[in-house]
């Protein structure tokens, strides 16, 4: 593998290099030799599987020892984290990913590790308390291809391809170590393009013109500005898993921040307010010490700019590298 000078979180994550080198991978290794099914299987394992490598790989650096933060959230938290630039923090956010799952996540990392982790940031956006992934076609196909094979340790990854045990365990562990060469969820393997939804394919945010900003920012401001038509059973339970969050960080003496990150001037115009205001007000009546940052407000006006955006809702590269930078002052 090539090795490159990754600083931050990579170095955490050396380990797996390492990991992935000895005992009965290098039994593998000398066994099983790479051949032209082997890498074909390797790529469509990738290409089918790339989201549940990807999270399964996080949640393996959440066991190390050196990892004393998390950061947990939707696509926000995916698009708008700079892996390369983190430290002793892992980052198990995941798209579509909503409160309910916040905490099933939040959970099995205080299972695994409560006394090494002093901070937790959840990424949010404006309408997370109107959010329900199993309502949703991405939410039901990614509790079933990455959520339950990662909590539930029930593989669903090699559907459709016929490969032994050792084949499987040598492609898995090819799949991880090419993540870690290549540093972060987007990159020369997945674009931040692969991600998006088929009608925004092929948009250069900076790029368009003030009018087509609007268009694109109206048609997914108002698919969020619908999720208010949610039950309100369903919105009491996310203020449930909220506080059930607020109370675990207050049992273990964690630090529990919430951030909204920054989206478009476009965006942010026409989002139903309200649907934040109440988010805002669950976070201000908290019963437990939770601490919260809106990068929407007047006072952060300005430090996110057109440039920063790859679409209304999301960092780009650049924008990415800003808000990781405010995440570890967080951290610090």
């Amino acid at each position: 593998m090539n090795q490159r000078d990754h600083s931050g979180f990579l170095k955490l994550m050396g380990y797996s290099v390492k990991m992935y080198n000895m005992g009965t991978i290098m039994d593998i290794e000398q066994k099983l030799e790479w051949n032209n099914n082997l890498i074909e299987d390797l790529k469509l394992y990738m290409q089918n599987n790339y989201s549940y490598i990807f999270f399964s790989l996080m949640m393996d650096c959440v066991k190390l020892p050196e990892v004393d933060g998390i950061i947990l959230g939707s696509s926000y938290g995916l698009h708008g984290i700079d892996l390369k630039r983190l430290s002793t923090q892992v980052n198990v956010s995941m798209t579509s990913q909503d409160l309910e799952y916040d905490l099933k996540l939040l959970q099995f990392v205080l299972n695994e590790k409560n006394k090494e982790i002093k901070k937790v940031v959840v990424i949010l956006g404006g309408y997370a308390l109107y959010d329900n992934m199993k309502k949703s076609r991405m939410g039901q196909y990614l509790i079933k291809h990455v959520y339950r094979p990662v909590l539930e340790n029930i593989d669903t990854s090699w559907e459709g391809m016929s490969c032994t045990a050792m084949e499987k365990e040598k492609i898995r562990c090819a799949a991880k170590k090419k993540i870690i060469e290549e540093g972060n969820f987007f990159n020369s393997i997945y674009s931040r393009e692969d991600n998006c939804e088929s009608k925004y394919k092929g948009i250069i945010w900076q790029e368009l013109s003030d009018e087509q900003r609007k268009v694109y920012a109206k048609d997914r401001a108002l698919a969020h500005n619908k999720l208010k038509n949610i039950s309100l059973e369903d919105q009491k339970e996310n203020v449930k898993y909220l506080n059930e969050m607020a109370r675990l960080c207050n049992v273990w003496e964690i630090e529990f921040y919430v951030i909204i990150p920054p989206f478009t001037s476009e965006y942010n115009a026409l989002t139903d307010k309200s649907m934040k205001e109440e988010l805002l007000k669950t976070l201000e009546n908290m019963p437990y010490a939770v601490n919260y940052y809106d990068l929407n407000s007047e006072e952060w006006r300005g430090c996110f700019l057109t440039e920063d955006f790859f679409d209304m809702d999301h960092l780009n590269d650049g924008g990415a590298v800003k808000f990781t930078e405010f995440i570890k002052k967080v951290f610090d």
